[in-house]
């Protein structure tokens, strides 16, 4: 209880490809997560992933960051989207804390101030 209940971020593999987006990612999480991500801190992680990963994409990340099973992770998001979702306060709390440790908020996250690329001139 109250102790991380996954092993600390892995390495992604070398010998399997992975998008440069998705290995920032990765890279993010174990910054964020360096002790592994706690059973109360899972679905609504999930939930934030979701918000700028695609459900494959999130698999793999989930696996390559915390080693859980891509395929479990796809399931153990779409239970926190839906039967299982954290209370939005839960998401919320989760969020700051991760911005406190250093993870970037997309633009639609953090109000559009980001890098935009459809500004004219």
């Amino acid at each position: 209880m109250g102790e991380p209940s996954m092993e600390s971020p892995v390495e992604p593999s070398v010998e399997s490809p992975m998008e440069s987006y998705l290995a920032e990612v990765v890279d993010g999480l174990a910054s964020v997560f360096p002790d592994g991500v706690a059973d109360e801190d899972y679905p609504p992680l999930l939930v934030i992933l979701s918000e700028s990963l695609s459900e494959r994409n999130l698999g793999v990340v989930v696996e390559a960051a915390f080693g859980v099973d891509r395929h479990v992770a796809r399931n153990d998001m779409a239970a926190a989207l839906s039967v299982r979702r954290p209370a939005p306060g839960r998401v919320g709390r989760l969020k700051a804390r991760m911005v406190e440790r250093g993870w970037e908020l997309d633009d639609e996250d953090d109000g559009g101030d980001g890098d935009d690329r459809d500004d004219e001139g």
